[in-house]
Order: C-alpha cells, then sequence, then structure tokens
C-alpha cells in the first residue's frame, strides 16, 4: 500500500513537471530529463526487485528509491517555476549552427583533441610497459578466460602500479566525447577538408584504442551515442537551415550499428556474455539483455545483496563523499565502500560496486538528507543547462549532449565531479574567454 501510494505521488509530481518543462523543439536536450531520468531506472529496477525477486532488503532499497524520485521531481518543478521564461522560445535546429564559434574557439577544440590525445597515448603506452598488465593484454592471452577483466580491474585499482585513474579519466572518458560532438557541430554539413579528416578520425581511434586497453564499455557506449546524437542535429540543423547536402540519416545510425559490434566484442572478451551456442542471434540478444540488465537491475541487486554493510552508519556529513573523492591521489587507492560491496556480492577485492544515487544519499546524509539532497542536485542540474543554454555554440552543446547521456549514471554527486562536472565548468570558463567574457543575450533566443 506504501509503495502504490509513493508511485502514485511520483506520478502527479511528473504531471507538474512536464506542465511546466519548456517544449523540447525549444531546448533540444534538456538535461533534467537526463537526472530523473536516472533516479527513474533505480525506482523501477527496485521496485521491480520488491515484486518479482527474493531479495529480504529489496523493500527497504525500493522505499529509498522513491522517496529520492519524489524529492528529485519537486526540486525541478521549484527550479522551472522560477527560470521556466529564461530558456529559449526559438527552435533549437534553426539557431544551434547560427552561432559562430570563431578561429579561437575552432583552435580551442583541435588543441583540446592534441591534448587529450596525448595523455591517452602516454596511458597506452605505461600500460603495455607494466609486465603483469601487458601480459594480459597481449594477443595470446587476451581470448583466454577474463583477461582483459584482471586487467582492467589492475588498471582501476592500482594494484600493479599507479595510473592516475581519477586524472586520466577526465582526458580518457569525458573530454572526448565533447571535443569530438563541438568538431562536429563546428563544421555541420559542411564538406570535410582532407586534414580534419585526419584530425577527427585519429583522435577518434586514439581514443577507441585507449578505452579498449581500459575495457570500458560504459565509455565506448557514451562516445558512440554521442557521435549519433551529434550527426542527428547536424543533419537536423542543416535542414532547417535550406543547406543542401547529400547526408542522410544513415549516418546517424552507423555509429549504433559500430557500438553494438564492439561492445559485443567486449562482452565477450569481459566474459559478460557466452558463446557456447556458436550462433551469433542468440550472441547478440545476449548482448542486448546484458546492458538492459546492467542499466535497470546490475546496481538494484548488488546494492539490495550488500544492504547489511550500509544501512549503518548512516548520516556522516557527506564524510563519505571526502574519503571517495580523496581517492584519486596518488598513494590513496586503498580498499573503499564500493570494493567491499563488490565482495558481498561474490567478486574480488579489486572489484567495484558502487552504490547507486538514492542509496549513496541515504549512506551518506539519512532519511533528512535523502528528502532534502536530490531537490537541490534538481537545483544544480537545472543552473548548469540554463548556463550551457546561454553560451550555445559547438562546444556548450556538445557538453549538453554529453551529460544528457552521463547523468542517469551518474551514482552520486560527488561523482557528478569525477565524471564531468568539473571539466564543464573549465569549458564554460572557457568559452566565456574566448568571447571575451559576454554571455549570449536572451535576444539571441528569440
Amino acid at each position: 500500500m506504501v509503495a502504490i501510494l509513493q508511485l502514485l505521488i511520483c506520478v502527479l509530481l511528473f504531471g507538474g513537471y512536464f506542465f511546466l518543462r519548456p517544449r523540447n523543439k525549444n531546448v533540444g536536450l534538456f538535461l533534467m530529463d537526463a537526472y530523473l531520468l536516472g533516479i527513474s531506472i533505480y525506482v523501477t529496477g527496485s521496485t521491480y526487485s520488491e515484486l518479482f525477486l527474493n531479495y529480504s532488503d529489496s523493500g527497504s532499497v525500493a522505499d529509498i528509491a522513491r522517496v529520492s524520485l519524489m524529492s528529485a521531481i519537486a526540486g525541478a518543478i521549484i527550479f522551472l517555476c522560477v527560470f521556466q521564461n529564461r530558456y529559449p522560445k526559438s527552435v533549437i535546429y534553426q539557431r544551434l549552427l547560427l552561432v559562430n564559434p570563431g578561429r579561437l574557439e575552432r583552435a580551442f577544440v583541435v588543441g583540446g583533441m592534441l591534448l587529450c590525445g596525448s595523455v591517452m597515448v602516454v596511458f597506452i603506452l605505461s600500460v603495455f610497459r607494466n609486465d603483469s598488465i601487458g601480459a594480459l593484454l597481449s594477443i595470446a592471452s587476451i581470448t583466454g578466460d577474463n583477461s582483459l577483466t584482471a586487467a582492467r580491474k589492475m588498471i582501476t585499482s592500482g594494484s600493479e602500479g599507479y595510473f592516475a585513474p581519477g586524472y586520466i579519466k577526465q582526458f580518457r572518458d569525458i573530454l572526448p566525447a565533447i571535443l569530438l560532438s563541438a568538431f562536429m557541430l563546428q563544421k555541420g554539413l559542411q564538406k570535410w577538408k582532407s586534414s580534419e579528416k585526419l584530425i577527427f578520425f585519429s583522435f577518434m581511434l586514439i581514443a577507441l584504442s585507449a578505452n579498449l586497453v581500459a575495457g570500458q564499455r560504459g565509455v565506448l557506449f557514451i562516445l558512440f551515442v554521442t557521435l549519433a546524437i551529434s550527426k542527428f542535429f547536424c543533419i537536423k540543423s542543416g535542414r532547417a537551415l535550406g543547406i543542401n547536402s547529400d547526408q542522410g540519416y544513415g549516418l546517424v545510425v552507423l555509429p549504433i550499428l559500430i557500438l553494438f559490434f564492439i561492445f559485443g566484442a567486449m562482452s565477450l572478451l569481459l566474459g559478460r556474455v557466452q558463446n557456447e551456442s556458436g550462433s551469433n542471434f542468440i550472441v547478440l540478444y545476449d548482448v542486448v539483455a546484458n546492458m538492459v540488465e546492467r542499466i535497470f537491475l546490475a546496481s538494484v541487486v548488488e546494492n539490495t545483496n550488500a544492504f547489511y554493510m550500509w544501512d549503518t552508519d548512516l548520516g556522516r556529513g557527506g564524510a563519505y563523499w571526502l574519503e571517495e573523492l580523496g581517492k584519486v591521489l596518488p598513494g590513496s587507492q586503498g580498499q573503499g565502500l564500493s570494493n567491499y560491496l563488490a565482495q558481498a556480492n561474490g567478486a574480488s577485492s579489486e572489484g567495484n560496486s558502487p552504490l547507486g544515487l538514492p542509496a549513496d544519499l541515504w549512506f551518506t546524509w539519512g532519511w533528512l538528507g535523502l528528502i532534502f539532497f536530490p531537490a537541490v542536485y534538481a537545483l544544480g542540474v537545472g543552473v548548469i543547462d540554463l548556463l550551457l543554454h546561454r553560451f550555445n555554440g559547438p562546444l556548450a552543446f556538445g557538453s549538453r549532449i554529453y551529460f544528457m547521456i552521463i547523468l542517469p549514471f551518474i551514482f552520486s554527486p560527488y561523482g557528478f565531479v569525477l565524471y564531468g562536472g568539473v571539466v564543464v565548468v573549465i569549458l564554460v570558463i572557457g568559452v566565456g574567454v574566448l568571447r571575451k567574457g559576454k554571455l549570449l543575450r536572451n535576444v539571441a533566443f528569440t
């Protein structure tokens, strides 16, 4: 009965949210949608677990998730009541390619590619120079059982050497998607020069190689979906402006097809799916099923299994976040809560099983924080979305595409820092400097 009441309140709050939400044709991508989607996914998984899976603590986890969603929607509604009129009224497709980024901003993107590319090359070389990890990644052993999984855990945990995971993440996992998107949006439907093709595809190859070495399926998912969405907006905006081009929406589907192939191959190498039958159709089905399971159930089930480990020591005033952030510093890669939760789920101590956002807020701040912080988080997401709208242009829109994809999977507000929050702040400041510190005025939105 309580669960039904909680879900009914969520539905009513969503009604108010969609009534106030800006029109989709005007904003294109709205980060608040992604934030609420992430919590809704956790609520869906936890409610399913409560109803159909036999876990003793599934009801407690589901209650935590639904209370968090109610708070988040309420925060989104408050934000829209205050700032709704500040959003653009013109059609996004008609104004996206009208902003001339200028030479400095274009150079900023290419310079960012060179910097990130250099960091990723150094990372790849460092990994292969490590005897233990290099042996696991060799052609001879990578086809063995879980070799790539073992290498990935060593890189992440630092058990075989420090690879600066918190710093490398910014240059390997976050910036490449944003910079590639901005590069595409700067060109729109214009014909690419040979030098531009060389820069784009060379950087793409380096980014792909770095993430294959690190065994990061999720990052590759974000990268290719970002490319697909960017190409969609290039084509849609170009046609809205009357630009003639033979580029069709098949170029939007192409990155998705490549993603399925790479994701499936990595799933096999990581041992996430098995090819015992030898049927490609069954493997494809298993890959899709694995993706759905990872999105909707994996985090919930792992958190529920280990509930006995995180249902105590509540409300420590954010100390847990500071402890986790401290692990990005050299020599600080000791055992953390996510490692203990992984062990509780049958994985090794090098594994990683983070708390989902609702569970993380409850563990860190208690019930009072669970009622308060999702709403505050919604206000923060709304402010960032509004700022990116006001700057407009390829870099800002590329950042919005990235955040639209990553926000549903950011497991904690402190994770917002690790997964690109600081990077976007730097990009916004950089764009402001390149444009001589002048924000686009509201007249640019009409």
